[in-house]
């Protein structure tokens, strides 16, 4: 008996066996897809709508771009002898633009601001008349302004790699076009307000942090510069020193007056009026395809185990 099956399962399986096998079960197939099909149905209508603002952005077309390409390309050398960093290309810039707004760190100095942190890990639902978040209770205490105990987390307050691993990197596309150069900036939510607020803030302060660092490095270049033209008496390195002192009082001047300092907007952060997702149709047609798929498989591996006859040619 076991030599008769195994010879039988050498053989490859019958087509006809299994269509007739799958039509004798068609009762079980309809019934198991059509729960699916229920299901896909319910599921796809819990989901929230999802928003999706963008904003297309270059970077700033300034004096100093083209005054620190110049000054990087003569003294380049001296500068990295002096202990000054001068700023790459503008290629090097949107690398360095889209990274930055990738990063956690950037994330980690948006979360100061005021209810960023909510909004981001306890939003739940989106009120189309009021136009206001509704809030998980389960997650965030509207009323006491207090996070809940989550299971199997000591603090309380979602954390900032938390936050970047579960919301940030996925809901925020910064994607660069190759050959115009331009850098598209998206950010989905269930608030199509909010979309565009966080949008609108992500710019600003990316603008607001590079100016910042920008100040800093400038002022401890001019410190170092000032301190190394004193004690220097060659004219040319003089000469040279001063065109560096020029490149970053250049600097410190645009990132005071500039609110632009680093991107500005090609097309600025909108408020979508249509959701962006989810394709609800699509979760239906997926959920029931996989329920009728699942069901067909559960018949053949029923009837392998009960009665593999039918699934093989006979002899």
């Amino acid at each position: 008996m076991d030599f008769e099956k195994e010879e039988m399962f050498d053989a490859p399986l019958s087509i006809q066996g299994v269509f007739n096998v799958l039509w004798g079960s068609k009762k079980i197939i309809m019934i198991v897809s059509s729960f699916f099909a229920i299901f896909s149905v319910f599921y796809s209508l819990s989901l929230e709508n999802m928003y999706t603002s963008s904003a297309l952005v270059k970077l700033t077309d300034s004096e100093q771009n083209n005054a620190v390409a110049n000054m990087t390309s003569q003294f380049g050398g001296l500068a990295s002898l002096a202990g000054v960093s001068l700023p790459s290309g503008s290629g090097d810039k949107s690398k360095y633009v889209i990274e930055t707004l990738k990063s956690r760190d950037f994330l980690r100095h948006l979360l100061t601001f005021e209810d960023v942190t909510i909004n981001l890990m306890a939003s739940k639902k989106f009120d189309e008349d009021t136009k206001e978040i509704i809030y998980d209770d389960n997650v965030y205490d509207s009323k006491l302004k207090k996070w809940k105990k989550r299971r199997g987390k000591q603090q309380l307050e979602p954390t900032y790699i938390e936050i970047f691993e579960k919301v940030y990197s996925s809901d925020l596309k910064v994607d660069q076009d190759v050959q115009s150069g331009f850098i598209s900036i998206s950010f989905e939510h269930i608030s199509p307000t909010y979309a565009e607020s966080f949008l609108t803030m992500v710019i600003e302060e990316l603008n607001n942090v590079v100016r910042q660092i920008d100040l800093k490095k400038s002022t401890d270049a001019l410190d170092y510069l000032q301190n190394q033209l004193l004690i220097t008496r060659e004219n040319e390195i003089r000469n040279s020193i001063n065109d560096l002192i020029k490149t970053q009082l250049r600097t410190k001047m645009l990132a005071n007056v500039s609110d632009n300092y680093l991107i500005e907007n090609i097309s600025e952060p909108f408020i979508p009026e249509t959701k962006s997702g989810p394709f609800r149709s699509i979760i239906c047609i997926l959920i029931t395809i996989s329920g009728f798929l699942l069901s067909c498989l559960f018949v053949i591996c029923r009837y392998l185990y009960i009665n593999p006859k039918k699934l093989y040619p006979t002899s």
